[in-house]
């Protein structure tokens, strides 16, 4: 088929019957097309993927965020309530004390002041010898109840009712509150030392024979257990609770 060239301006000859090259043309825009069409959708399902993705990463550091700030700022649960606790030692056997002057009214530690001395002279007895606070104001109470002045069947002398020879032999004074405290925690002490437990100086200081097992069910025994009863009933009251 003969061709004429082209005048500048003039549309293209319409393919004429038997000529291919207009409908490959044609084909060949129509690949094109499509293609730049799919890969349209495609990159519109890839970013709309991608958008879907970023939305719930964000909700997920957003509702993180929300729980931190609703766990700092939530309000700390009250404190259970407890009993009052003494301010200090001696404010805790001074109560002992007290509670003691309610069963033994007429004994000297119904004065508020000498109460405070003798609760003072016990905590620092106890402190310098290493002893149960509860038991030396037990022993205290057992012993004299609380007098300064008491003196016992065998000549014994003050709160703690040491023997003045035993006192020598210590190298203690018995004559204020202060002094018969130490001297008593001091005996207690040594004798609890040699004896290789705390029931054994009891049973020796006691018994006053420097033995430091005591006969089953006898005198002394019994006056053990008794002391270390009443220490523990006395330790609920100044360590602050109910006796």
């Amino acid at each position: 088929m003969t061709t004429h060239p082209r005048r500048p301006g003039e549309p293209p000859p319409l393919p004429q019957i038997g000529d291919t090259r207009g409908g490959d043309l044609c084909l060949a825009n129509l690949r094109r097309s499509y293609r730049v069409k799919s890969d349209a959708r495609r990159r519109d399902r890839r970013n709309g993927v991608l958008l879907l993705i970023a939305l719930a990463l964000g909700l997920t550091i957003a509702a993180w965020v929300w729980g931190v700030k609703a766990e700092g700022t939530a309000p700390e649960p009250s404190p259970a309530p407890t009993a009052a606790q003494p301010a200090t030692p001696t404010e805790g056997v001074f109560d002992a004390l007290t509670e003691w002057c309610k069963v033994a009214p007429k004994n000297p530690l119904r004065h508020a002041e000498y109460r405070r001395e003798v609760a003072r002279a016990l905590v620092a007895g106890a402190a310098a010898h290493d002893l149960p606070v509860e038991l030396v104001t037990a022993m205290s109470l057992r012993e004299s109840s609380g007098a300064q002045d008491a003196v016992g069947t065998r000549g014994e002398l003050g709160l703690m009712q040491v023997l003045p020879g035993t006192a020598v032999a210590f190298h203690c004074r018995l004559e204020t509150p202060a002094e018969q405290v130490e001297c008593g925690c001091r005996v207690l002490a040594r004798t609890a030392e040699r004896c290789g437990s705390l029931r054994g100086g009891l049973v020796a200081y006691g018994s006053g024979s420097g033995r430091c097992h005591a006969k089953p069910g006898g005198r002394v025994e019994r006056m053990v257990n008794d002391r270390l009863r009443f220490a523990e009933k006395l330790k609920t009251i100044i360590q602050g609770g109910t006796p």
